[in-house]
């Protein structure tokens, strides 16, 4: 539009298109109104940055987006501005915030320009037609005398213009919604007859043709070039004129120059911008000083954008040649002078090119430098001798000679050796002596013309006299020009296949010689070597020779997969005859992985292995068969056929919108109505386009077409003469073409253009055919008729199997697997399947590569064949070495459950024949197993099997058990005792074992001396022997990592320090030296521990050497990485460590390169040097060798860089610098350790600190932090009292001095752990703490001022003087005053910890009212009020108590800010309040009226009354019955049929309901029964699923249609910030409804939100969800805790949580969790009908207990039979199906292996989440229909929480005894590893978390309990009566008092307590028994179920233990002794499923 119309037509008061815009009255118009807007909207949509998408969709959308919105801002801004800074300011601005360059300019691109083009370049018209089409339409509309709008566009670019003009400016809601006037001030300065001005360019501007290239076709040249010419116009072509010599560059310039020479830039700008100058030189030309030398660096980085002297470098040489006419380089200026020496060796030292055009350019440039800085250049005289000593066929040699002539011709001297330049040793003799050579070679010529004889007679010689021949031109072969087309011409190759050896010998010879000089056709020789390598492979067959036949056959397998089809095939038919590949497919499977495997091709074995397999398809009857008997349509689909979901075409009109295929269609032909099949209506466009032919361009002169044609091929083109100007070389390009060419060109394309005009009418008749048929009818709902034959199947796989590693890995292992079934099952072959695993198994031995893809895949072959004889200790190495631990953990965990029966007797009681016990074959089995899993990071599944199946020795136990806590010392030490006590004793592979562990902890305390001193020990000193040990990947990382770590000096035994010297030195030096003699040791080394010898080359100053490793780790670290399987997540951790360490020395050594260059300054290293403090490993994550890793090695560089100073004075930072940065790196270190509890690196890092100097202040603050660190890890309590007693006379002391300095708030931190570690130890031992404490004389009053630490303080204080502890009083007002302010104060300060704790704020003010104006006058003034959100419900629901006008100012700040987050609580609790409306005081009513205005919502309570109307007619009944409220009108059958009983019960208009009495409600209870028992039967029928049948308004609902928006609802967490505006809105919903099948039939619903995403919800009628909304609350309070716990961080363990939001007492909705099933249906779907048998066998036997009185057999079974008939019946009731049912769904499931092992990892630590969280909470009912399985992951979800606090057990007529569900299906899938290693150990890490956080759960717990709406409310009255009969509550409508009933109140109190002893260690036999004993459903048998709870000794583990459990993990093995006791679970209700 800015570009079509004039000014006055879009920018001013008289436009009618601004009128329209700004909508207002005229007197308030101002015109600029659409161009403020345009312009500031496109500035911000041009230079808004964002992070580039995984997906390149978004990216190119987004730079499209940037594009338009820049082309529209330049187009804008010439049309009606002339000043400028709008220029300067809109389109050159770049900021760190407002990145235009970065986003027009695509830097993903990958440039490689060449020097010369393949053909001409493709040329576009430069701005000519825009103002040809400007002038033309000028004209048309003064004819017309209207003005045309939105002309069909062309270009892609003007269609996005078009676009989104359209979207700004043409959708009237669109402007509603987003416009707003902007005034643009600098506006009012300019006159109105320049906004007026329609002229964007010069009258004097000529046509001409851009040639479009990578750079050139970007959308925004045009425009960009465009906008330098008007600004050109408007400033520097005025001072031109005026002959003004400019002192400055313009302002718009100086941005461009600012952005072209930022270091920031990147180089694809920096093209951008150099490619506007070559075409807009012009503009530049009198700035060119300040241009020229950028662009000269531009150049030197010519290699980085394709060939070094591409046609890019050359057009800017050409504009640097133009402007160094006048631009002088300075002699005297140093950076001048060395820029100049730079740019002119560049171009020397890539002045040869193939083309010989391309070379004269490059020469023609150089002399252009010399003309024009002679007397400044520096001779590169080492890069002109390289090229005179380089030889080049066709004179290419001469290039030296002229680059010297060159600067002879200059008077200048050619040998140049001033200071300078570096000439590595070149000597002036030798340099002029190569000249002279290069001048003078007799030998050329006589070679040239004698050799051609020799080359004519060697055809037709035979015998010695031909060998002689070829042996002469053997010797002269680099002499004699095109020797290799001579060679093919006289049919020499053939000698490679046809001729005796010796002539064999001397052709392979020559073509040796001239291997440099051969192009790369000439170089494909591969098919003549395999030829040979065949020919000679048979000779090597006959005569038996194994050797040298596996080197031969090395070869030819990897002709396999070359890349050429005939070298494929012919070595494939030459290895089928020689190895006897014939058709048996069975056989050549067999030859494969024997005869065809060899460790030396192992990285290409899987590629050609499977190219071999598939072949055998050929041959097969059905390869070119379809693979389906009949076509598509005619297809018979199976009862698993899923339906197509089509139900997008109905979304709504906008759905074309987002169709992938759907495009603009500018220009349609009517093609007979053909459309595609998926189309319904012709709103699409058609997937053809028929192309326009104007029969009037076909007949011209064909002579002049033909050579205008050929113009436009070679760049040539024929258009208006213009005045030449010296700019005009540098857009002359290079086409390669010949005479010949253009002669057969001519030719060809006359004889062509004479037949295309008799050839037209045909050519378009035939495409109207094929559009014809590309486009055929099918009838709506037709499906093509497809066929797909099987060999359209293999030819992909085979290309695929070839080419990718990954895939053949899968498809080797597959169709090898695949096969040995089949022989087996169909081909009766016995044994065939256990002959594979075995050779399979011994390649895994023979491996000596270990390629991961082929060892994967043996592996899985293994896996997938078990056979008996496999060996644990070839599979732990072949994996380990191969990083395939996860396929091997599988395999071996299969062969346990296959092979191995029962464990074999423990070590400890086996007795011994031997001095040495030697191991069972299934105890190695165990070993090599649990160090697998010890080297995936899982070293609790090992310290579990070791302790379980290996241990010997209780101290290794221990050791173990040290080591996994982390306490590294004591480990070694039990390590060591363990060792040298039992050496002889023990197998030797478990004190290996035990050597390698302690060694791990060597590397974890980072003890180098104590490691390297064991390698010395082993070895003996002879460290060369450790390349024999099987054991060296191991002790070479051990003997690398500690020797290099120990570069100054070793430890000697005595304890002496000897430093290396050069009479004794490091021994790591000797060792690489004397494997880099050794070809394959240095590629392990540098393979495996790259880094470490970088480090030792770094130490000895062997600077080149280092890069040379460090480049060489770069090479191991990609082999490695892309050879990784997918799901071996831990060793790419591993790897990028790695890299970390590689990056770090890369890093250091440029530092060191620059510095040697002069390259580099003091502020470049400084800043080196700074960065190094900016990243370091994760702080809980890597391990501690990981960061001394690290830190070490910058140590190394910072003690590198310290040793420079003498030689770099000026350049080395001073000391303190590099001393500051040594104390960081350390300090990061300590913290880190401090974080892994780590006691002894603390230590040692901490000295090493002290040595660098730390302050006194500082000093004391560490220390005590240390000591609060190893408090707990001390020996006994008596010890860890004496430590606490030196920290608190520590901050006696120092209390004063450290008050006033600068660490008080650290001191302040610490001395408040410090004394509140002495409180608990005082809680715990008073008498023994009191002793100790008193002893030391420490005993103070400290007042702690900090906020959190203060608060915590006080808070654990309150909650020990609550439990009544005797030994601590304390001022509870003052104390919960100071925890109230302190926790507000915390939460403002951003705490997330904080808000968690908000709950105890709310118990505190009911415990002590007197604090309630001092929490009022805190929620007041608080100013993060979305911190509330979380617990909205719980201060709502407490709003008429007497603290609700406490809470009230906290809940009206969220409805003033937040009404949507409190809508939806309060009007539940408001429900409540309507009831007891008339017993509240006028000050509750006024706060509550007050909310309700807030937050009142007509759409939103519509919203919900529509939601209740989901709810089944029958079940509103039902709750009508119970709660009798009005729900809104009933649907018309149900009132049709329900109609007159209701009126004759209630009345007409509801007149009788005052008068309702117990006879009503038992009415209304009977006719509701008949009603569902009624539905019962007729439950087969199908169920409405249509919205529309059950609310009508939300059927036809718009969102957009209505004033008020409806959110989508559970938006709110509370768990960050909130913002509404950006919140998604409902648009509409979904009109099919998913019903389910449980007994309300809740309904799934799907909304459609404005964000363009659906949301899914389970609405839920006739139940209260608050009950599950607090425990999900709950659930995500546990998930904060375990968001801390480091062992739940880094297995991930969490427990999944979903949004609920109750809207009313009975109707909410529930997150629908997508890709889940329930566990029951898991189960079925691997086995159907498994319960039924089972259910019948259990039910019966409790059948036979069933008594006149009790129909409960289950529970008079408690009573009547005994505990072995009980567990008798429940384990046959189990014998019915199998254990493993789970399992296998899990390994069904699974895509591999190794995911199933990543599938039960996530299960087992779901399951113990919701397990431990359950427990606590009390969780019951967890029946198989309770569990979700999340498909993706194998996750458990937990849902429906009806049963919580412990009611399953307490309330139910049948109660439930087990914490959990742990049945057999459950824990068998853990097998073989067994509940004990995958469940025990992170149930035991979950519920030590909860321990440690208990007041945080407990205050919560006690906030929910406490609510007085929840449904346990009802439980508690019900259960009060029947304690007291004669008890007058007045059941569940008793609501008169706004507080709990007195008579209640224990009920709540209860739950808590309870969950209180639980997180006290009780013993949960005890919690169960005391729990089922208050549960008066089953008042006579509650004695028998407590006595069975608290379990049996002789069977049970919590019968052995008292009431309190000594630990958490005794307390979680009572859990699962609990859970799994077949007594309890063979007396659990039959629909529970205990058997499963």
């Amino acid at each position: 539009m800015y570009e079509k119309l004039v000014a006055l037509d879009i920018h001013g008061r008289e436009s009618q298109i601004v009128r329209n815009f700004a909508n207002k009255p005229e007197a308030e118009l101002v015109g600029r109104e659409l161009t403020s807007d345009v312009v500031l909207k496109t500035n911000e949509a041009k230079g808004k940055w964002e992070l580039p998408s995984d997906n390149p969709l978004i990216n190119e959308t987004r730079l499209n987006y940037h594009r338009v919105a820049y082309n529209l801002l330049s187009m804008a801004l010439m049309r009606t501005q002339k000043d400028e800074r709008f220029f300067s300011g809109f389109l050159f601005k770049d900021t760190e915030d407002h990145r235009t360059w970065e986003n027009i300019v695509d830097a993903s691109v990958q440039l490689k320009f060449l020097p010369d083009l393949a053909k001409a370049m493709k040329m576009t018209w430069y701005e000519d037609s825009i103002r040809r089409k400007i002038k033309n339409e000028r004209k048309d509309d003064e004819d017309k005398g209207n003005v045309r709008y939105m002309e069909t566009l062309q270009t892609t670019t003007e269609r996005l213009v078009y676009i989104q003009l359209y979207i700004l400016i043409s959708m009237k809601t669109l402007l509603i919604y987003f416009l707003k006037i902007y005034a643009v001030k600098t506006y009012d300065d300019m006159p109105e007859q320049e906004i007026n001005s329609d002229t964007l360019f010069s009258s004097d501007e000529e046509q001409e043709l851009m040639e479009v290239d990578q750079i050139s076709e970007n959308p925004c040249m045009k425009p960009f070039r465009n906008v330098i010419e008007r600004l050109h116009t408007l400033t520097t072509k005025k001072i031109l004129d005026r002959n003004e010599i400019p002192t400055e560059m313009p302002l718009w310039m100086k941005e461009l120059h600012k952005t072209f020479t930022s270091p920031a830039t990147s180089l694809h700008v920096r093209l951008f911008f150099a490619k506007a100058i070559i075409l807009n030189a012009i503009p530049f030309e009198p700035y060119a000083q300040y241009w020229m030398r950028p662009l000269m660096q531009l150049v030197l980085d010519g290699n980085q954008y394709g060939h070094p002297m591409n046609y890019m470098v050359h057009s800017m040489a050409v504009i640097i040649e133009v402007w160094g006419q006048k631009v002088k380089m300075k002699k005297d200026n140093y950076n001048d002078r060395y820029l100049l020496y730079q740019y002119v060796d560049y171009l020397m030292g890539n002045v040869f090119y193939e083309n010989i055009q391309v070379v004269k350019t490059n020469i023609q440039i150089i002399k252009d430098v010399f003309q024009n800085w002679g007397e400044n250049i520096v001779v590169p005289t080492n890069t002109i001798y390289k090229e005179l000593a380089t030889e080049r066929p066709k004179n290419g040699d001469a290039i030296g000679l002229q680059l010297a002539g060159i600067v002879l011709a200059h008077d200048m001297d050619p040998f140049y050796e001033g200071p300078e330049v570096n000439l590595d040793g070149l000597k002036e003799e030798t340099f002029y002596k190569t000249i002279s050579k290069s001048l003078m070679n007799p030998q050329r010529n006589i070679v040239q013309t004698q050799m051609v004889k020799v080359l004519y007679l060697v055809s037709q010689l035979y015998g010695d006299p031909r060998i002689t021949a070829l042996q002469i031109i053997a010797g002269g072969s680099e002499g004699i020009p095109d020797l290799f087309k001579s060679i093919q011409s006289k049919k020499l190759l053939k000698t490679l296949t046809r001729g005796d050896d010796k002539s064999q010998l001397c052709l392979i010879q020559i073509l040796d010689k001239i291997a440099n000089t051969l192009t790369l056709s000439q170089i494909d020789l591969t098919h003549l070597f395999f030829k040979f390598i065949q020919s000679v492979n048979n000779t090597v067959q006959k005569e038996k020779d194994k050797i040298l036949g596996d080197k031969l056959k090395v070869l030819l397998l990897q002709g396999l997969v070359d890349s050429s089809d005939y070298i494929r095939n012919s070595v494939m038919a030459h290895i089928k005859t020689s190895y006897n590949l014939g058709d048996d497919i069975y056989e050549r499977l067999n030859i494969v992985l024997g005869n065809l495997y060899l460790p030396e091709v192992e990285d290409k074995y899987l590629l050609y292995s499977t190219e071999i397999i598939l072949d055998t398809t050929k041959h097969g009857d059905d390869y070119d068969v379809a693979i389906f008997k009949n076509p598509l349509p005619n297809a018979k689909f199976d009862k698993d056929y899923q339906r197509i979901d089509t139900s997008w075409q109905l979304r709504n009109p906008m759905s074309p919108l987002f169709v992938a295929t759907q495009e603009p269609v500018w220009f349609t032909q009517d093609l007979d109505g053909g459309v595609r099949a998926t189309q319904t209506t012709f709103q699409f466009s058609l997937t053809q386009q028929a192309a326009a032919t104007e029969p009037g361009t076909l007949y011209v002169d064909l002579s002049q077409q033909a050579t205008d044609d050929y113009r436009r091929r070679v760049g040539r083109r024929r258009v208006p003469p213009k005045e030449a100007t010296q700019y005009d070389k540098a857009t002359e390009r290079i086409v390669n073409t010949t005479a010949d060419s253009e002669a057969m060109h001519y030719s060809f394309v006359h004889d062509r253009r004479r037949k295309q005009a008799r050839r037209t009418e045909l050519l378009q008749k035939q495409a109207r055919d094929k559009r014809v048929t590309m486009t055929r009818q099918y009838r709506f709902g037709e499906l093509p008729d497809v066929q797909i034959r099987h060999s359209e199947l293999v030819l992909p796989l085979q290309v695929l199997g070839r080419s990718d590693n990954d895939i053949s890995r899968v498809l080797h292992a597959l169709l090898s697997v695949s096969i040995s079934h089949q022989a087996e099952i169909y081909r009766t072959k016995d044994g065939y399947m256990e002959n594979i695993a075995k050779i399979t198994h011994s390649n895994l031995e023979k491996s000596t590569e270990y390629y991961p893809p082929a060892i994967g895949s043996f592996l899985r072959i293994c896996y997938e064949m078990p056979f008996a004889e496999l060996s644990s200790s070839v599979i732990k190495m072949a994996s380990q070495r191969s990083y395939n631990e996860n396929i091997a953990i599988a395999l071996l965990e299969r062969h346990f459950l296959t092979y191995v029966q029962g464990d074999a007797e423990h070590p400890a009681k086996r007795s011994r024949t031997t001095k040495t016990a030697k191991l069972g074959r299934d105890k190695k089995q165990w070993i090599d197993l649990a160090q697998l899993y010890k080297s995936i990071d899982q070293p609790e599944i090992f310290q579990n099997l070791y302790q379980s199946h290996v241990a010997s020795v209780e101290g290794s136990k221990v050791a173990i058990d040290y080591e996994i806590q982390g306490r590294y010392a004591e480990a070694v030490n039990y390590f060591v005792k363990a060792h040298d006590d039992h050496k002889e004793d023990v197998d030797p592979e478990e004190v290996e074992l035990w050597m390698q562990e302690m060694l791990r902890c060597y590397e974890q305390l980072t003890e180098w001396q104590d490691m390297g001193a064991f390698v010395n020990g082993k070895f003996d000193g002879k460290f060369d022997t450790i390349w024999d040990d099987p054991e060296k990947d191991e002790y070479v990382k051990y003997f690398m990592r500690s020797y290099t770590k120990m570069r100054q000096g070793v430890v000697e035994d005595d304890g002496e320090f000897t430093p290396w010297t050069d009479d004794y030195p490091n021994p790591v030096l000797k060792f690489i030296a004397s494997a880099n003699e050794v070809p394959d040791r240095m590629k392990y080394l540098l393979h495996h521990v790259a880094c470490d010898i970088s480090l030792n080359s770094i130490w000895t100053n062997d600077y080149d050497r280092a890069r040379f490793y460090t480049r060489q780790s770069y090479d191991s670290l990609l082999s490695v990485w892309t050879s990784l399987h997918p799901l071996a997540v831990n060793k790419r951790m591993a790897q990028l460590a790695t890299l970390e360490r590689t990056v770090e020395l890369e890093d250091f050594l440029d530092v060191v390169s620059d510095l040697q260059r002069n390259a580099a300054d003091i502020d470049k290293v400084t800043k080196y040097i700074r960065g190094l403090l900016q990243k370091y490993p994760d702080t809980r994550l890597d391990a501690m060798d990981v960061w001394d890793d690290i830190i070490d090695s910058r140590n190394l560089y910072l003690d590198e860089l310290e040793g420079m100073q003498r030689t770099f004075k000026d350049r080395i930072p001073n000391q303190d610098i590099i001393n500051d940065c040594k104390k960081q790196i350390l300090k990061a270190m300590i913290s880190a350790a401090k974080e892994q509890h780590n006691v002894n690196v603390l230590r040692s890092r901490f000295k090493r600190l002290d040595s660098l100097g730390i302050g006194k202040e500082e000093k004391v603050v560490m220390i005590l932090k240390n000591r609060l660190l190893m408090a707990p890890m001390t020996n006994g309590k008596k010890e860890e009292l004496s430590l606490i007693s030196k920290m608190i006379g520590s901050i006696v002391k120092n209390e004063a001095a450290m008050k006033r300095g600068s660490f008080k708030h650290e001191f302040l931190l610490a001395a408040a752990d410090a004394f509140e570690l002495a409180r608990r130890n005082v809680q715990e031992h008073p008498e023994l703490s009191f002793t100790t404490l008193t002893a030391s004389g420490a005993l103070t009053t400290l007042h702690l001022q900090c906020i959190w630490k203060l608060a915590q303080y006080c808070d654990n204080a309150l909650t020990v003087n609550e439990e009544n502890q005797p030994s601590v009083k304390v001022s509870v007002i003052f104390y919960s005053r100071t925890v109230i302010d302190s926790y507000f104060k915390a939460m403002e300060l951003g705490k997330t910890e904080a808000i968690e704790r908000f709950p105890r704020l709310l118990e505190l003010i009911e415990r002590y009212p007197a604090n309630g104006p001092e929490f009022k006058m805190k929620a007041e003034s608080f100013g993060p009020v979305w911190m509330y959100i979380r617990w909205i419900p719980q201060m709502v629901a407490i709003l008429d108590n007497p603290i609700g006008e406490y809470v009230f100012p906290a809940v009206y700040q969220i409805a003033k800010i937040y009404p949507n987050a409190l809508y939806y609580a309060f009007r539940i609790s408001n429900e409540h309040f309507s009831s007891i409306w008339d017993t509240l005081n006028n000050q509750t009513r006024d706060r509550i009226l007050k909310i309700d205005e807030a937050v009142k919502s007509p759409i939103m309570e519509r919203f919900i009354v529509e939601l209740t109307r989901l709810t089944n007619p029958e079940h509103i009944l039902g709750s009508f019955v119970e709660f009798i409220e009005d729900l809104g009108s009933l649907t018309k059958d149900f009132a049709v049929l329900h109609h007159s009983f209701l009126q004759e019960l209630f009345g007409v208009n509801g007149s009788k309901i005052s008068k309702i009495n117990e006879i009503t409600f038992r009415k209304l209870r009977n006719y509701s029964g008949v009603i569902t028992e009624k539905l019962k039967k007729e439950g087969h029928k199908k169920p409405v699923d249509q919205l529309i049948s059950y609310s009508p308004f939300l059927s036809e609902f718009q969102g957009i249609e209505l004033d008020e928006e409806l959110e989508v609802p559970g938006q709110y967490t509370g768990m960050r910030r909130p913002h509404p505006e950006d919140h998604a809105r409902i648009v509409n919903f979904d009109q099919r409804l998913l019903v389910m099948s449980s007994i309300r039939k809740p309904k799934r619903l799907r909304i459609h939100g404005s964000d363009e995403r659906d949301y899914y919800f389970l609405v839920k009628g006739g139940e209260d969800l608050r009950l599950d909304q607090r425990i999900q609350q709950l659930f995500g309070t546990m998930n904060d805790i375990l968001f801390n716990d480091p062992y739940c961080v880094r297995h991930n363990v969490n427990i999944r949580t979903y949004k609920v939001v109750p809207m009313s007492t009975n109707v909410g909705v529930i997150e629908w969790i997508s890709d889940t099933a329930p566990l029951g249906v898991c189960i079925k779907s691997v086995e159907e009908n498994v319960c039924a048998q089972a259910v019948n066998t259990y039910g019966r036997f409790f059948h036979q207990f069933v008594t006149d009185k009790d129909k409960r057999g289950f529970c008079t079974a408690y009573i009547k039979a005994p505990r072995d008939r009980v567990v008798q019946n429940f384990q046959a009731s189990g014998s019915f199906f199998r254990a493993d049912i789970l399992r296998d769904y899990f390994l069904r499931l699974a895509a591999s292996p190794e995911a199933f092992l990543y599938l039960r990892d996530d299960f087992a630590h779901s399951l113990a989440a919701v397990s431990i969280s359950g427990y606590v909470l009390g969780i019951g009912d967890r029946h198989l229909e309770n569990f979700l399985v999340d498909t993706n992951s194998g996750k458990l979800v937990a849902i429906d929480f009806g049963h919580a606090f412990g009611s399953a057990t307490e309330i139910l007529q049948i109660p439930e005894l087990m914490p959990f569900r742990l049945t057999r299906q459950l824990t068998s899938v853990f097998e073989p590893i067994g509940i004990s290693g995958m469940l025990e150990i992170p149930m035991t890490h979950i519920l030590q978390a909860f321990h440690d956080n208990k007041s945080v759960l407990l205050n919560t717990m006690d906030v929910f309990i406490k609510e007085p709406l929840l449904d346990w409310r009802k439980s508690a009255i019900r259960e009060t009566k029947l304690r007291n009969p004669y008890s007058n509550s007045k059941g569940t409508g008793d609501t008169s008092s706004s507080a709990f009933d007195q008579k209640i109140a224990w009920f709540p109190q209860q739950k808590l307590e309870t969950a209180r002893n639980k997180l006290s260690l009780e013993n949960p036999g005890y919690t169960m028994s005391q729990s089922v004993l208050r549960n008066i459903n089953v008042e006579p048998y509650r004695i028998a179920m407590g006595k069975v709870a608290r379990g049996d000794s002789q069977f049970n583990i919590r019968a052995r233990i008292g009431e309190k459990c000594a630990s958490v993990q005794e307390q979680v093995r009572c859990l699962i002794d609990l859970a799994t006791d077949p007594h309890i679970l063979g007396h659990t209700w039959a629909g529970w499923s205990p058997t499963m």
